[in-house]
């Protein structure tokens, strides 16, 4: 048995930065981990992931309630990470439409993206 970490946008630590976007796995051999590790960065979505870190970010304190743009930063978040992943977001189907800290996902509601300063 092989444990192992393999590419996963959809995960997001709910403590620690550095673990986001790895998944661990247990597999029989190296043949399966290489599979599952083509397979992750294969299905890898970078919009997927900055959702998931600006869902954690809403949470924290200070947060609940804040500008989706002082989100955004506390995320790390560019503004052209951001504007990408709220067309990618509406677009999907089951697209989310706020954070657990209760800021709107809408594009049309956030105001310019374009004023994040980092």
């Amino acid at each position: 048995m092989i444990r192992s970490l393999v590419p996963d946008s959809s995960v997001v630590d709910a403590f620690d930065r550095a673990c986001d976007g790895q998944r661990t796995v247990t597999v029989c051999g190296t043949e399966h981990l290489h599979l599952l590790r083509r397979l992750g960065r294969e299905a890898w979505i970078d919009e997927q992931l900055w959702l998931g870190r600006l869902a954690r970010a809403s949470t924290q304190p200070g947060m609940r309630r804040a500008p989706l743009l002082a989100v955004a930063r506390r995320a790390s978040l560019t503004a052209e990470q951001l504007q990408g992943l709220l067309a990618w977001n509406s677009a999907r189907p089951g697209s989310a439409s706020s954070l657990p800290g209760g800021q709107s996902l809408d594009p049309a509601a956030t105001a310019r993206p374009a004023t994040i300063e980092t």
